[in-house]
């Protein structure tokens, strides 16, 4: 997974990643290739955002990237545009493999129990 200029959840900020999206669709254009641009959130987050210190959030919001981004190929890009919100794309790609992605990111996540230690 591309990443550069972290944010605090270790994943790109979406400036940078509206950069490499740029560079990639000039790339897609010349290799007329499928791009795939998905938006992910976390449900639920509002209590734990509301309830707990910004360390714990931070650890949250990384855990969650860290499972996201193991699914996803190295070139492939993430980003945390807000809060609980982030952007994955993916270039180059077809639209059965932008579901076997999100489906993979999404049972991935569905298996994760959370503890927090307080």
């Amino acid at each position: 997974m591309w990443q550069v200029g972290t944010h605090s959840s270790g994943v790109i900020t979406l400036l940078i990643a509206n950069w490499q999206i740029r560079v990639s669709l000039k790339r897609k254009v010349a290799a007329n290739t499928h791009l795939s641009d998905m938006l992910m959130d976390i449900d639920n987050f509002k209590p734990i955002n509301d309830q707990y210190i910004r360390q714990v959030i931070e650890s949250v919001l990384k855990f969650v990237a860290d499972i996201a981004g193991a699914v996803l190929r190295d070139w492939d890009c993430l980003a945390q545009v807000g809060g609980d919100e982030y952007r994955l794309f993916l270039s180059p790609t077809t639209v059965e493999q932008e579901k076997v992605i999100a489906i993979h990111i999404e049972e991935k996540l569905k298996q994760v129990k959370v503890r927090i230690d307080e």
